[in-house]
Protein backbone atom coordinates (compact mmCIF):
# COMPACT_ATOMS: atom_id res chain seq x y z
CA UNK A 1 0.00 0.00 0.00
CA UNK A 2 2.58 2.67 0.75
CA UNK A 3 4.65 1.91 -1.98
CA UNK A 4 1.77 2.16 -5.02
CA UNK A 5 0.84 5.58 -3.14
CA UNK A 6 4.86 6.47 -3.30
CA UNK A 7 4.69 5.54 -7.04
CA UNK A 8 1.42 6.71 -7.86
CA UNK A 9 -0.14 9.52 -5.54
CA UNK A 10 3.01 11.72 -4.72
CA UNK A 11 3.51 14.31 -7.01
CA UNK A 12 7.12 16.12 -7.53
CA UNK A 13 6.57 18.71 -5.20
CA UNK A 14 4.93 16.88 -2.51
CA UNK A 15 6.56 17.02 1.11
CA UNK A 16 7.55 13.28 2.50
CA UNK A 17 8.66 13.32 6.07
CA UNK A 18 10.52 9.98 7.36
CA UNK A 19 11.82 9.63 11.01
CA UNK A 20 14.61 6.85 10.74
CA UNK A 21 15.34 3.89 13.82
CA UNK A 22 16.25 5.33 17.16
CA UNK A 23 17.85 3.39 20.06
CA UNK A 24 20.52 3.19 22.39
CA UNK A 25 22.24 0.00 20.12
CA UNK A 26 24.74 2.67 17.99
CA UNK A 27 28.26 2.72 17.56
CA UNK A 28 30.35 4.59 19.91
CA UNK A 29 32.68 6.46 17.22
CA UNK A 30 34.52 8.22 19.50
CA UNK A 31 36.25 5.00 20.75
CA UNK A 32 39.29 3.80 19.40
CA UNK A 33 39.40 0.31 21.16
CA UNK A 34 39.20 -2.72 19.29
CA UNK A 35 35.95 -3.79 18.76
CA UNK A 36 34.12 -7.43 19.46
CA UNK A 37 30.96 -8.29 18.03
CA UNK A 38 28.74 -11.03 19.46
CA UNK A 39 25.44 -12.35 17.82
CA UNK A 40 23.29 -14.62 18.19
CA UNK A 41 20.75 -16.02 15.44
CA UNK A 42 18.83 -12.86 14.29
CA UNK A 43 20.82 -10.82 16.33
CA UNK A 44 23.17 -10.66 13.45
CA UNK A 45 21.10 -8.02 11.61
CA UNK A 46 21.55 -5.35 14.32
CA UNK A 47 25.12 -6.47 14.31
CA UNK A 48 25.68 -6.59 10.26
CA UNK A 49 24.47 -3.05 10.46
CA UNK A 50 27.26 -1.65 13.43
CA UNK A 51 29.87 -3.70 11.63
CA UNK A 52 29.37 -2.32 8.13
CA UNK A 53 29.04 0.96 9.70
CA UNK A 54 32.91 0.49 12.10
CA UNK A 55 34.39 -0.66 8.31
CA UNK A 56 33.11 2.50 6.79
CA UNK A 57 34.52 4.94 9.47
CA UNK A 58 37.46 2.45 9.83
CA UNK A 59 37.24 3.71 13.48
CA UNK A 60 38.34 0.33 15.30
CA UNK A 61 42.28 -1.34 14.46
CA UNK A 62 40.44 -5.08 14.97
CA UNK A 63 36.78 -5.95 14.28
CA UNK A 64 35.95 -9.64 15.88
CA UNK A 65 32.47 -11.34 14.99
CA UNK A 66 31.33 -13.95 16.74
CA UNK A 67 28.37 -15.26 15.40
CA UNK A 68 26.58 -18.35 17.24
CA UNK A 69 23.77 -20.29 15.92
CA UNK A 70 21.84 -23.27 16.25
CA UNK A 71 22.00 -26.25 13.82
CA UNK A 72 18.33 -25.36 12.41
CA UNK A 73 19.10 -21.78 11.41
CA UNK A 74 23.24 -21.75 10.65
CA UNK A 75 24.47 -18.70 9.68
CA UNK A 76 22.23 -17.45 7.14
CA UNK A 77 25.09 -14.72 5.80
CA UNK A 78 28.29 -16.76 6.34
CA UNK A 79 29.30 -15.94 2.97
CA UNK A 80 29.58 -12.44 3.96
CA UNK A 81 31.38 -12.29 6.62
CA UNK A 82 33.90 -15.02 5.44
CA UNK A 83 34.45 -12.30 2.56
CA UNK A 84 34.69 -9.34 5.19
CA UNK A 85 37.70 -11.44 6.84
CA UNK A 86 39.27 -12.51 3.62
CA UNK A 87 39.09 -8.70 1.93
CA UNK A 88 40.42 -6.96 5.50
CA UNK A 89 43.64 -7.95 7.39
CA UNK A 90 41.63 -6.38 10.76
CA UNK A 91 38.57 -8.59 10.72
CA UNK A 92 38.42 -11.79 12.32
CA UNK A 93 35.37 -14.02 12.13
CA UNK A 94 34.13 -17.21 14.14
CA UNK A 95 31.11 -18.89 13.16
CA UNK A 96 30.46 -21.11 16.10
CA UNK A 97 27.31 -23.56 15.86
CA UNK A 98 25.77 -24.49 19.32
CA UNK A 99 25.45 -28.48 20.56
CA UNK A 100 22.30 -27.32 22.61
CA UNK A 101 19.62 -25.45 22.48
CA UNK A 102 20.57 -21.70 22.33
CA UNK A 103 17.56 -20.65 24.68
CA UNK A 104 18.32 -22.69 27.50
CA UNK A 105 21.03 -20.79 29.82
CA UNK A 106 23.68 -23.80 29.77
CA UNK A 107 23.90 -24.30 26.01
CA UNK A 108 24.41 -20.61 26.09
CA UNK A 109 26.93 -20.14 28.65
CA UNK A 110 28.79 -23.59 27.15
CA UNK A 111 29.18 -21.38 23.91
CA UNK A 112 30.47 -17.90 24.95
CA UNK A 113 32.87 -19.41 27.21
CA UNK A 114 34.39 -20.98 24.32
CA UNK A 115 34.57 -18.13 22.45
CA UNK A 116 35.07 -15.06 24.36
CA UNK A 117 38.62 -13.82 25.45
CA UNK A 118 40.29 -13.82 28.35
CA UNK A 119 39.23 -11.24 30.93
CA UNK A 120 42.53 -9.19 30.30
CA UNK A 121 42.56 -9.12 26.44
CA UNK A 122 38.48 -8.15 27.44
CA UNK A 123 38.86 -5.19 29.15
CA UNK A 124 40.53 -3.02 26.26
CA UNK A 125 37.64 -3.48 23.57
CA UNK A 126 34.24 -2.52 23.33
CA UNK A 127 32.03 -5.13 22.93
CA UNK A 128 28.66 -5.40 21.29
CA UNK A 129 26.03 -8.01 21.79
CA UNK A 130 22.81 -8.80 20.14
CA UNK A 131 20.57 -11.78 20.39
CA UNK A 132 17.13 -13.07 22.13
CA UNK A 133 16.46 -11.83 26.01
CA UNK A 134 17.98 -15.16 27.83
CA UNK A 135 21.33 -15.17 25.16
CA UNK A 136 21.70 -11.33 25.89
CA UNK A 137 21.51 -11.82 30.07
CA UNK A 138 23.82 -14.69 29.70
CA UNK A 139 26.46 -13.21 27.71
CA UNK A 140 26.44 -9.67 29.90
CA UNK A 141 26.84 -11.42 32.74
CA UNK A 142 29.97 -13.59 31.75
CA UNK A 143 31.12 -10.23 30.04
CA UNK A 144 30.40 -7.93 32.95
CA UNK A 145 31.89 -10.88 35.33
CA UNK A 146 35.65 -11.02 33.25
CA UNK A 147 35.37 -7.08 34.37
CA UNK A 148 34.39 -5.78 30.86
CA UNK A 149 33.08 -2.21 32.24
CA UNK A 150 29.93 -1.63 31.45
CA UNK A 151 30.59 2.11 29.20
CA UNK A 152 32.33 -0.53 27.00
CA UNK A 153 29.26 -2.96 26.72
CA UNK A 154 25.89 -2.47 24.18
CA UNK A 155 23.65 -5.00 24.40
CA UNK A 156 20.80 -5.25 22.54
CA UNK A 157 17.78 -7.51 23.02
CA UNK A 158 15.61 -9.00 20.78
CA UNK A 159 12.30 -10.45 21.42
CA UNK A 160 11.88 -14.53 21.69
Amino acid sequence: TFSEEVFTGLGSADIVRIEGPRGDFVLNETSTRPLIFIACGGGFAPIKSLIEHAMALDVAETLQLYWMADGKTGHYLNNLCRSWADALDNFRYIPETAEGDLTQGAAIRDVLERVLPAQAELAAHDVYVAGHGTFADEAEYLLRDRGLPPSQLAVNRLPA
